[in-house]
């Protein structure tokens, strides 16, 4: 399953990628790279760690379904949790007023000004169920980090979370990904600076960005948009050359080809 994306980041047999994986989406629906990660850790040695933002787990099941996981069994087997987002938000809202309380999880330092209180509960679950099991792989997966952005959270917030699970994660050799939608600001078209910031502040961030985005030909059928996996400059040089090929999402997969060799074409 998803054996194209597979190849192109270079995962091989039953590893498992480490790091920080940013996926973006502009102009197409990206979740199917949020599924790629999910299936890639539930169907390995892996555990997966979902921070849910904009789908119930009913929805998430009926996806995942389709493609032939049952994530009922899986929390059962407990290679998943699921973490609310917005429940935890809350908490984090009525804990604002609250008088600060100790917690194992100390290293979130709060910035009140960005509001950071909100986000809290939901960093120190993800520690809770990492440090659940230890010696485990997880991802850290969160479902779509601009969806907050919609919900009133400050960017700055959004980067706090996911910068404590980056450093969290990258201690323990662990992965966080994190789908955003780029809306045209990688092309600097849209005037929205909380979205720009929250991209650009990502970008410089992981190790490998994977993006998916309409073709500027427009809607085709045999084609659902173009794919761009590139990885960060260090000191000037790209760690490896950056990929770009076009894609189609299937029933159960998706199918990556080099540009000019979808079968419509050949």
């Amino acid at each position: 399953m998803f054996n194209d994306l597979k190849w192109l980041l270079e995962i091989r047999g039953s590893e498992l990628p480490n790091g920080f994986s940013l996926l973006s989406d502009d102009g197409v629906d990206g979740k199917f790279l949020i599924y790629f990660y999910l299936t890639l850790f539930l169907d390995g040695p892996g555990h997966v760690c979902l921070v849910a933002t904009s789908s119930t787990f009913a929805r998430l099941s009926t996806v995942a379904q389709k493609l032939g996981f049952d994530l009922a069994s899986y929390v059962a087997k407990e290679k998943l949790v699921v973490v609310d987002c917005f429940s935890q938000l809350l908490d984090g809202v009525f804990s604002c007023s609250a008088a600060a309380q100790p917690n194992v999880h100390s290293s979130f330092v709060l910035d009140e000004s960005v509001g950071d209180a909100q986000l809290r509960p939901v960093y120190e679950t993800v520690c809770s169920v990492i440090d659940g099991k230890p010696g485990a792989k997880w991802c850290v997966l969160v479902e779509d980090a601009s969806q907050l952005l919609n919900a009133g959270v400050r960017a700055n917030a959004i980067l706090n979370l996911l910068h404590y699970c980056r450093v969290r994660t990258q201690q323990s050799g662990h992965l966080l990904a994190a789908l955003v939608h780029a809306e045209s600001v990688l092309n600097d078209s849209v005037d929205d600076d909380d979205a720009a910031m929250l991209v650009n502040t990502l970008l410089h961030w992981c190790d490998v960005h994977i993006g998916v985005s309409s073709l500027k030909s427009g809607l085709h059928q045999h084609i659902h948009g173009h794919l761009r996996i590139e990885w960060p400059v260090q000191n000037g040089v790209a760690k490896k050359p950056p990929v770009e090929r076009h894609f189609k999402v299937l029933d159960r997969t998706v199918t990556v080809f080099a540009k000019g060799t979808s079968s419509a074409v050949l």
